[in-house]
């Protein structure tokens, strides 16, 4: 009777080598991590992701963290989010051998709700100022010019996750005198509550309103449409954001800000009195 022959050495070497091989390219894997894309195209490479009520933390491969609302990711990484959530995962130090004295590293603490945005972080708002205008001769004196304006504001909230609640939108315009160009004279203020969500706009009308000047004659008077500043603060009163017509504006927009209308001031919106007639 024959006895039966024993698998071959090389056979069970090849067995230990493919299975050592797929254990590493496993854990390669892992570490590499997943790229995430936000639908506004911000790239974010992250080794594990946490989901907390409709935001996803993503804990980056520098071990920072980033926080996203779920709907904002790409679908792919929405699905790969919620399948692959269990990665944030406290990891237990090894145990020293009994010739070891070194003290163990302390546990990592993983956050389990979203890190808060803090509160005097700026705000990240997009203004734009319009003014429509015309402009038309009077009937009633032939040099005399109309400008008929309406200012229209478009503000655009583009935080990840914050809502701007509770602000208030101050714009004040100015004219300048056809007389004496170190004249102003608002011509008009208008304030707006302002609330946007993240990632939402608001649109501000303003009123019609007119100015008129006679600069051909030399029966000079009158106001042109010069320029103006715009603030929106917080519930708390304090500005965080700002628009003006000019760098020269803007450099006085908190003097010029509590101005009224018919109010008379030099360009350093200092009071003085008026040299026009209209």
């Amino acid at each position: 009777m024959k006895k039966s022959e024993l698998p071959r050495p090389s056979f069970y070497c090849s067995v230990l080598l493919v299975a050592l091989l797929c254990t590493i390219a496993a854990e390669t894997v892992q570490a590499a991590g997943h790229t995430y894309t936000t639908l506004r195209g911000v790239v974010v490479e992250a080794d594990s992701a946490v989901i907390s009520g409709d935001q996803v933390i993503l804990r980056r491969m520098d071990g920072k963290f980033f926080t996203v609302p779920l709907v904002q990711l790409n679908p792919e990484d929405q699905a790969f989010a919620k399948t692959h959530r269990e990665g944030l995962v406290e990891e237990t130090p090894a145990i020293p051998s009994a010739a070891s004295t070194a003290t163990p590293a302390p546990t990592p603490v993983v956050p389990t709700t979203a890190p808060s945005v803090p509160t005097d972080q700026p705000w990240r708002l997009e203004i734009r100022t319009n003014s429509g205008k015309s402009s038309r001769v009077s009937k009633n004196y032939s040099d005399d010019r109309v400008v008929k304006s309406q200012y229209s504001i478009d503000i655009t909230n583009r935080e990840v996750s914050r809502n701007l609640d509770g602000a208030t939108a101050t714009l004040v315009v100015f004219g300048r005198s056809v007389v004496d160009n170190k004249e102003y004279k608002v011509l008009y203020r208008d304030e707006w509550p302002v609330t946007i969500e993240a990632h939402k706009s608001q649109r501000l009308e303003g009123k019609e309103f007119q100015t008129v000047y006679d600069d051909a004659n030399t029966f000079r008077q009158g106001y042109r449409l010069h320029g103006f500043v715009l603030a929106i603060r917080d519930a708390s009163g304090n500005t965080i954001a700002t628009d003006a017509s000019s760098p020269t504006m803007l450099k006085v927009i908190e003097l010029a800000l509590p101005l009224q209308v018919g109010s008379i001031v030099d360009p350093d919106m200092k009071p003085r009195k008026s040299a026009n007639s209209l």
